[in-house]
């Protein structure tokens, strides 16, 4: 819930670790991956895409929007984590109606 109520921000893993009361931070890597099978930053950059697969598919907005939106400043790096999560880039995907 924590993820996905903040889709607009760029959270690092110390945001992630205030969270869990278990101890260091490399424990709750530990313990969140054991739980998701991934790691705190991975699954939040994977909401995120998801995410921007629904904005794409629903909207019209540009992609640089939607990277503004998901917190992305830099629209190119947005597009490059697109692609190494989705498989394609933005424009591909919004081309093709989806993967």
């Amino acid at each position: 819930a924590f993820m996905d109520e903040h889709l607009d921000a760029r959270l690092t893993l110390e945001d992630f670790n205030s969270l869990y009361q278990g101890g260091s931070r490399y424990q709750f890597i530990r313990h969140y991956k054991a739980l998701t099978g991934q790691t705190p930053l991975s699954a939040f950059t994977h909401r995120k895409m998801s995410r921007a697969c629904y904005l794409l598919d629903t909207g019209h907005e540009p992609v640089a929007a939607i990277a503004q939106l998901l917190g992305f400043d830099d629209p190119y790096y947005f597009s490059r984590a697109f692609t190494r999560v989705v498989g394609v880039s933005p424009t591909r995907y919004r081309d093709r109606g989806g993967v």
